[in-house]
């Protein structure tokens, strides 16, 4: 009887292991989780090949400590692809409602710290009337949601 309750004690733990190193490490972490899996499996399935697991558990921690180090590189390296591919597109956009008046500016856009970067400065560089210069003002603060205050003009 003992031995049994050894048996559920230690796959219980290894369980509870597995799902706060998943939780750590986070949900984009398929190397994680497959490696938290492997333990899983190793630690329900050690009764039955008699191994000694103890020298697999001492090493789980320097196994992982590399995937974290890379999952934080790969999470810096979204987050700017996110951040250029929306200041490209913002700029694309502003370039568009003005060609779309007959005027020829270039646009600089910059972003937001937040979670998710939002456009929050434009600068429009170039000639523009008073009626586009109105019209494309009208644009960026409805459109965008850039402050009035945000917009600059050389």
């Amino acid at each position: 009887m003992e031995l049994i309750r050894s048996y559920i004690l230690t796959v219980f733990a290894a369980a509870l292991l597995c799902a706060v190193t998943i939780h750590l490490a986070g949900e984009r972490t398929p190397a994680v989780r497959l490696i938290a899996s492997l333990f899983l499996t190793f630690c329900v399935l050690q009764p039955m090949a008699g191994t000694d697991l103890s020298s697999l558990i001492r090493s789980v921690p320097e196994t992982l400590y590399p995937l974290t180090e890379m999952d934080a590189h790969w999470d810096t390296a979204g987050t700017q692809a996110l951040r250029d591919g929306i200041q490209e597109r913002t700029e694309a956009y502003i370039l568009m409602e003005a060609k779309s008046l007959g005027a020829q500016i270039s646009a600089e856009v910059s972003l937001s710290d937040d979670e998710i970067p939002v456009p929050d400065k434009v600068t429009i560089i170039g000639q523009l009337s008073p009626y586009q210069k109105t019209k494309l003002f009208r644009s960026l603060t409805a459109e965008l949601g850039i402050a009035e205050e945000a917009v600059t003009w050389s």
